[in-house]
């Protein structure tokens, strides 16, 4: 009798521990489901509002672009284009001026900077030049008329001015040519060569049209000119 009262005691705490396990349980399931909603509002409410960025985001989209279609922002570009062109420096023409090349390098890499096109380029090169080079400029435009372009316009532009004017430029800087500080010797000879045969080609070049007799006495300059280079690499060798 007595064991019999000890195992319902004992069943009768198992059930009530289980019953308050179940409960226990009841609520956490209870606070997860609580959870899950919320968690489920918050993603609805997530999908709204990227759909709703996403819209506002094609209608910013639009209003840029609408803003850079309209008269005022466009004069601003323009503007600013202008302002970037004064960093190119003025070409005149004049054989102390740089190396029409290396004017025209570095005025195009102020355009793709500026995006500019072939209209543009023709517009705000042209205003950097002055002299005899802008005096080319009006005449080669009013020549072309419609039919004006940029890459002709260009590749008239350097056909004008490098013989002339970067022939003369070459051979001042040839007679000033030095061997630099720790520079090899082979490498200054290298460089002294280079800079006698780009001379002489052009030299070449601006007299294609020569007569017999011409063509004599510039075999004889040929032989002053290197007499002339040994004297150069002379003076220049450190």
């Amino acid at each position: 009798m007595t064991r019999l009262i000890q195992k319902l005691s004992t069943a009768e705490y198992q059930i009530k521990q289980v019953s308050e396990t179940a409960e226990q349980l009841q609520k956490e399931i209870k606070v997860l489901a609580d959870r899950l909603d919320k968690a489920s509002t918050e993603n609805i409410n997530l999908k709204t509002n990227l759909l709703d960025f996403t819209s506002k985001n094609k209608n910013l989209e639009k209003d840029l672009q609408e803003l850079q279609d309209r008269p005022i922002v466009k004069a601003l570009g323009e503007l600013f284009s202008r302002e970037d062109k004064k960093t190119i420096p003025i070409f005149k023409g004049k054989s102390t001026d740089k190396l029409i090349s290396e004017w025209l390098h570095g005025a195009e890499h102020v355009a793709r900077n500026n995006e500019w096109d072939d209209n543009q380029k023709i517009r705000f090169l042209s205003g950097r030049l002055k002299g005899e080079a802008f005096e080319w400029h009006k005449n080669y435009a009013e020549e072309e008329g419609d039919d004006l372009n940029y890459q002709d316009w260009k590749e008239a532009l350097i056909t004008r001015f490098q013989n002339t004017y970067d022939l003369a430029t070459l051979e001042k800087k040839l007679s000033k040519l030095t061997q630099k500080p720790e520079e090899k010797s082979r490498a200054f000879v290298s460089r002294l060569n280079n800079l006698y045969d780009t001379i002489a080609g052009k030299e070449e070049r601006a007299d294609h049209n020569q007569t017999i007799i011409e063509g004599k006495l510039l075999n004889k300059v040929k032989k002053m000119r290197d007499h002339r280079k040994s004297k150069i690499l002379l003076q220049g060798l450190l």
